[in-house]
């Protein structure tokens, strides 16, 4: 069973369970609550010694906040998607423009007045229209002025430079609240011709330090950089011209189970099972293969963006200096362009829906719950759809149609019994998986009184 699968989701019905009701400072209970997904890879590096204090203060300050969620930190920068109760009703919204400082093409900050006039450029080289400058604005004024104290204390920590994407639930889509040092903040497990033996994805594994040799080929590249060297950003309404260009090779730098929920039209599914097989992916099948022979350019996405940094800067060390390709990829990932397409449905080139690391499964337009994939298999978690469920191979907690042959006997007696404790948690009315940390929660009231 491929370890870079993504952790199992609760019961669906424990989405409710899970579901904590706040007061406000009127005594008035809120349940809108906030998702902030944020990434930023620093220059210089954050020193080992200082990523503990890091990590207390903000898993002190996420709890002030009841966030649950997950926060990666390496010394390469920071990773995470958090869930917390807002009262400012915020649309989803991607907050990605391109910093002004001329010595940093990578960064990226929210929008602020010092930073309106900075210039955004289409993949064609031209600049933005009014128009979407003037929607820029707009987001500024919502970003400045909500009062996110959790956010502020994150944009102070790095510098009012993180990429950060907003958007609003009805309940909380975590089940706990996991920060943790890592030696990556998203894995590719690639530094020169080392192999670090350490974390998947973003499903949360334990870092480890050992590190493994790797054959070299042909075309090699350096350490994985992102501060370096990126491909160019493209926004999602620009998207759809490098998708119908004869010119650009499309690849999903998805692992198979995301791009079995969804992709975009005309792209190139690598089937991988892992992010860590990337690099060798693009080595041999796209710059070994001469896939790129006749192509000017190559785009890549992902889910939220952070990928792309590091697909892209790999991409762009073993392209050979002789060769003219440009290298692009989506600005925000999949979730900006769903929302950018939300009222334009008939003009968006994305078929299915967008998998997403919590217990949504999938999302689609709007950042809507998708209708279609709503549970994961507790065994092998891969996403599975309604006409899965239905299927005689199908099991709760138990096996599904990918994992029914392959699980051996003590998975499955272990899977057993993990399923009778969950089910006996909910009769009690009580969560399976759960904070132990988190104060002040009455689970069978299902209230939260921030003191």
């Amino acid at each position: 069973m491929p370890s870079s699968w993504p952790q199992p989701a609760v019961l669906t019905n424990l989405l409710t369970s899970s579901s904590i009701t706040h007061k406000d400072d009127d005594g008035k209970e809120s349940n809108k609550y906030r998702v902030l997904a944020l990434y930023k890879f620093v220059s210089p590096i954050i020193p080992m010694s200082s990523l503990p204090d890091l990590k207390s203060e903000l898993d002190r300050l996420c709890r002030q906040h009841s966030a649950r969620g997950t926060i990666l930190l390496a010394e390469e920068g920071i990773n995470g998607t958090i869930c917390y109760p807002f009262k400012n009703k915020s649309k989803s919204k991607t907050i990605i423009v391109d910093s002004d400082k001329d010595d940093d093409k990578t960064a990226t900050t929210t929008i602020t007045k010092k930073e309106n006039d900075a210039k955004n450029v289409n993949y064609d080289g031209s600049d933005y229209d009014d128009e979407k400058k003037e929607h820029n604005s707009e987001q500024s004024t919502d970003i400045v002025d909500d009062n996110d104290e959790l956010l502020s204390f994150l944009q102070k920590k790095f510098d009012h430079s993180l990429r950060i994407r907003i958007s609003v639930v009805d309940q909380s889509i975590f089940s706990r609240l996991k920060i943790r040092i890592k030696s990556e903040i998203v894995t590719m497990k690639k530094e020169g011709n080392k192999c670090r033996n350490s974390n998947n994805d973003t499903d949360g594994n334990d870092a480890g330090s050992d590190y493994t040799t790797i054959a070299t080929t042909a075309h090699t590249c350096g350490p994985c950089c992102p501060t370096k060297e990126v491909g160019e950003y493209v926004s999602p309404r620009e998207w759809n011209k490098l998708l119908l260009d004869p010119e650009t090779v499309v690849v999903d730098t998805r692992n198979e189970y995301e791009i079995d929920v969804g992709t975009f039209q005309n792209s190139i599914n690598p089937h991988t099972q892992s992010f860590v097989e990337f690099p060798d992916w693009i080595r041999a099948n796209i710059i070994g293969n001469g896939e790129d022979d006749g192509k000017k350019k190559i785009a890549m996405f992902c889910t939220g963006g952070i990928r792309c940094e590091k697909a892209t800067n790999v991409c762009l060390q073993l392209i050979p200096k002789t060769k003219n390709v440009s290298v692009y990829h989506l600005e925000g990932g999949i979730l900006a362009y769903l929302d950018e397409f939300a009222e334009k449905r008939d003009e968006s080139l994305f078929k299915g829906d967008c998998y997403v690391f919590d217990q949504r499964v999938a999302v689609t337009y709007g950042n809507k719950p998708s209708t279609i994939f709503r549970e994961k298999c507790h065994a092998c978690r891969h996403p599975l759809s309604c006409d899965d469920l239905k299927r005689d191979d199908y099991v709760q907690g138990l096996s599904c149609k990918y994992c029914f042959d392959q699980l051996s006997k003590k998975q499955q007696e272990r899977f057993t019994q993990r399923q009778k404790q969950m089910e006996l948690a909910l009769k009690s009315g009580k969560q399976h998986i759960h904070d132990s940390k988190e104060q002040n929660i009455d689970h069978n009231k299902k209230t939260c009184i921030r003191r």
